[in-house]
């Protein structure tokens, strides 16, 4: 394979079950745990549709799949996009358009600067079931919903909003449609067709259709265990996801200075002809198209030693894959050994981790694999125990990893393979790239230049960059132990700074103080440097709580070991600037960090500078002077917001020609964006579950407006001061039609106006609604899109860890009182547990659970709070005696900056 041949891939992005990004789903791969759960209730009721294997039509036996969290979650802001056409579009445009973004921001290249050029979208989609659901939900069909159903807008509508001059196009040939889609973006930047393409695939699981019919045909496992070339495979596991990688030819790969995270030697693919039936693999098709694959990658492939294989865990297809695979390695002895691998091959399985994302399988496995070659280990196959006795594995090469492997010596050469129901089969070779040597520049201080469309975000951006450079490490407890120490560098070694074990003791226990701490609970005996220090430190602190999606850089600082001067350019080069602007001078990572550490907590950082932009030039001003920080700092101040910053920048990072660092990515908002039904559907009946033992005088009066000014008065207790707007509420049961247990499936809150004088609840949708009204107009507080009338809090084992806070009795026994004494005592327990005292209250935002076992009659008298280590949602639950009362699950949280201010916040997106 000649150099100018290969495909470079420069940039990822993947949002798959159990992973929010690509460092997340790495991590995944590492575990021992299938990423395979029940299907959640926000997606369908499984029970509605369950019958055992054999069972009645239209009734499923599978229960289980690999899903995605937020799958709701768009930031319709960033793009520009109006509520009501965001609405209508099928979420598979709105994940692929986010993952795209991600995907360029990751390669280094401001998605705004490839307006106009020749750019190709490509693509793997299948099933569109948003669509079905608008239907039954009897939604307006108004003019956004002809482009939000169309398939073909998942590419388009991404070359749309970039201004994308290349092909673009969605391929949709099942299981292999994205893997297929990676193949037809090679052969058109081979083709000259465009100079840089983004390809990838997305599936989703938003009905229980598929689930129903794949059941029926008998291909799902009936054990909810995806277990590939296993003796007890019984099926596979449905999943759904999202991957993008963004392509270019090696050599202008290599002339730009792009980060490569893998290079693609070949491509192929083909269409297996006639089979048994119009569904079952062909041994043939399959053998061919990696033989294909394999004879034009050239002499490299005789060092190809992993295959990322289809695996689906069905004892007709792993067979003949296994077959197909061996077919291949006889073709290519035959053709050219000199193409043809030389040694053993190990075969992996992602479909036992993460089910069978279908049209998005394949670029899953392309982007497991592109890791595996980075990291130089190939990830286990945690199912596997024992081999299918039918697959021929005797006397070949083929070894099945059952357990992580070291990939060894010598080049690295892998192959995946992908293919679709239908037919069409696809297979693609790669090579592992080394890691680019950042030359230590000269001793200068460096611009970090971070920027946002509003101050949350640039703040989000300022977080995750100091993530970053100190994962798992708070910005307090780095400022903390700088007192304590006096230590600029966090990343030297005792023996470097000349630091003994007592000084650092002693540094770590003042800093433990500071931050109130018990320095009993310290375990300090493996840290070798004040990172590592701040790191325990931290973690004897509760988590911080982002309202953001994950965005991760895709290799951590410590796995590339990048320099000051490649980050700096990498993010210069690498974002689009925008109007709201943080600036740092900076001569090494500690002090970056602790410019960046002090500017989040409020605290002095005299070498860190913000900004918005201004529209008139600034005027003349000279260069800066990039021997001294502090100088610098000077001259950002005077320079940062004007247009001419980027001109004056680009005189030293852009002709720097420094290779590119994957760097954290924008951090989206979580603003739910669903369809609304236009028709409202009624509570679940509740005939037949027995009312509770409730006094009606203490039922609050269900569906009446209730005055803002009464339900403040509990907030203003626990705040001290009176708030400018209502901060949260709660689902109250007593405003549904029931008295005994109810839940509230998929809550989602919303920031309230100062300007809001009542709340209105609504029953409508099939959900409940708390309206804001205004004077001038309405918002909504609290959406439930869900009542389970008769269900309340669920039995479950008792936590290991688990925060209690004792709660005093409320006031007045009125409802409202009541009402609002449950609400400001969960929250009250938030504070206590996770709230950094010099940041905003935290408040709920999203759950995916309000459970209530009755309307109480007295407030909670213990809270019970617990933290999922994974996900990072909490778990509450309220007791009276006792009696569970009241348990939300899966509850997310964000910072109420809005309560400490006296103008209305931004809108959002629920009503």
């Amino acid at each position: 394979m000649q150099p100018s041949a290969a495909i470079a891939i420069v940039g990822l992005a993947a949002r798959l079950p159990g992973a929010p990004d690509v460092a997340g789903f790495w991590q995944t791969l590492l575990g021992d745990a299938a990423a395979i759960a029940e299907v959640p209730p926000s997606r369908w009721d499984w029970r509605a549709h369950y019958a055992p294997p054999g069972g009645a039509a239209n009734t499923a036996y599978s229960t289980v799949g690999g899903f995605i969290d937020d799958v709701d979650a768009f930031d319709l802001r960033h793009f520009g996009i109006a509520p009501r056409e965001a609405e209508a579009m099928d979420p598979m445009q709105r994940l692929f358009l986010q993952s795209a973004w991600t995907a360029l921001e990751d390669a280094g290249i401001a998605p705004r600067s490839l307006s106009g050029r020749r750019v190709g979208v490509f693509a793997g989609v299948g099933n569109a079931e948003y669509t079905s659901l608008m239907r039954a939900a009897h939604c307006d069909n108004d003019a956004y919903r002809a482009t939000g159903m169309a398939l073909t807008l998942v590419a388009n509508r991404l070359s749309y909003v970039l201004n994308l001059r290349g092909p673009s196009q969605v391929v949709d040939t099942a299981c292999s449609g994205s893997l297929v889609a990676v193949h037809r973006a090679i052969e058109q930047l081979r083709l000259g067709q465009c100079e840089l393409a983004l390809a990838g695939g997305i599936s989703l699981m938003l009905s229980p259709e598929l689930h129903v019919a794949f059941s029926q045909a008998g291909m799902l496992s009936s054990s909810g265990r995806c277990r590939p070339f296993d003796a007890e495979a019984d099926g596979y596991v449905r999943g759904e996801g999202a991957g993008v990688v963004v392509l270019k030819r090696l050599d202008d790969a290599l002339r730009d200075g792009d980060f490569i995270h893998a290079c693609i030697l070949a491509s192929a693919e083909n269409h297996g002809g006639r089979a048994h039936s119009l569904t079952a693999p062909s041994f043939k098709g399959q053998a061919e198209v990696v033989a294909a694959a394999w004879q034009a990658a050239g002499p490299a492939v005789r060092h190809l030693s992993h295959v990322e294989t289809h695996g689906t865990g069905t004892p007709l297809g792993d067979p003949i894959e296994i077959a197909g695979l061996n077919e291949a390695l006889r073709q290519c002895r035959a053709a050219d050994p000199d193409r043809t691998p030389a040694g053993d091959i190990r075969l992996g399985a992602l479909k036992s981790r993460i089910g069978h994302l279908e049209a998005a399988a394949g670029i899953a496995g392309l982007i497991k694999t592109v890791l595996a070659l980075r990291h130089g280990l190939i990830p286990g196959h945690p199912a596997f125990v024992r081999a299918n006795p039918q697959l021929e594995l005797s006397g070949s090469p083929l070894r099945i990893v059952d357990r992580p492997q070291a990939w060894g010596e010598g080049p690295r050469v892998a192959g995946v393979s992908s293919f679709g129901f239908g037919g069409v089969n696809a297979h693609v070779v790669l090579q592992a790239q080394p890691v680019p040597v950042w030359p230590a520049g000269a001793d200068e201080a460096e611009v970090v230049l971070l920027s946002a469309r509003d101050a949350d975000t640039l703040r989000a951006r300022a977080a995750q960059l100091f993530d970053y450079l100190y994962p798992h490490v708070q910005p307090r407890v780095l400022l903390a132990l700088q007192q304590a120490s006096g230590a600029l560098d966090f990343d030297a070694q005792w023996p470097a700074l000349g630091v003994d074990a007592d000084t650092m003791t002693r540094a770590a226990q003042s800093a433990a103080q500071r931050l109130g701490i018990d320095p009993a609970r310290l375990d300090l005996r493996d840290c070798m440097c004040w990172g590592e220090v701040a790191a325990a430190l931290s973690e004897a602190l509760p988590a911080a709580v982002s309202d953001r999606l994950h965005a991760r850089a895709s290799l951590s600082r410590a796995a590339l070991a990048p320099t000051l001067p490649a980050l700096a350019s990498s993010l210069f080069l690498g974002r689009d600037l925008q109007s709201h602007r943080l600036a740092i001078a900076a001569q090494d990572f500690g002090g970056l960090a602790l410019q960046l550490a002090a500017w989040l907590c409020g605290a002095p950082a005299p070498l860190a500078v913000a900004a918005q932009s201004a529209k008139d030039s600034g005027g003349e001003r000279p260069l800066p002077d990039w021997r001294s920080a502090a100088g610098l700092a000077d001259w950002l101040r005077a320079e940062l917001a004007f247009p001419s910053l980027s001109e004056k920048l680009s005189a030293r990072y852009a002709a720097g020609c420094l290779a590119r660092v994957p760097l954290p990515t924008l951090p989206f908002r979580r603003d739910r964006v669903w369809f609304r039904a236009a028709e409202p559907v009624a509570p679940r009946p509740t005939a037949d579950v027995p009312p509770a033992d409730v006094p009606p005088a203490l039922m609050p009066p269900a569906l009446m407006p209730h005055d803002i000014d009464v339900l403040l008065g509990t907030w203003t207790g626990f705040l001290g001061s009176r708030p400018v707007c209502l901060p949260s509420l709660l689902p109250w049961p007593g405003h549904v039609a029931t008295r005994g247990a109810v839940s509230f499936i998929d809550v989602a809150w919303a920031a309230a106006s100062p300007h809001l004088r009542r709340v209105m609840p609504t029953l409508a949708d099939g959900g409940l609604r708390y309206r804001g009204v205004a004077d001038d107009g309405a918002q909504t507080l609290l959406r439930v899109e869900h009542i389970d009338a008769g269900s309340g809090p669920r039995a479950g084992v008792e936590p290991a860890q688990v925060f209690a806070l004792d709660t005093v009795a409320p006031s007045s026994h009125d409802p409202r009182a009541l009402w609002m004494h449950w609400t400001v005592a969960v929250v009250r327990a938030l504070q206590a547990m996770f709230r950094d005292a010099s940041a905003a209250p935290l408040l709920p935002y999203r759950a995916l659970r309000v459970s209530w076992s009755e309307v109480p009659a007295a407030g909670p008298r213990r809270l019970l709070l617990t933290v999922d280590a994974a996900s990072g949602r909490v778990g509450v639950r309220g007791e009276i005696d006792g009696r569970t009362v009241l348990q939300i699950d899966g509850l997310e949280l964000r910072q109420a900056r809005w309560l400490a201010q006296a103008s209305q916040p931004e809108a959002e997106v629920l009503s």
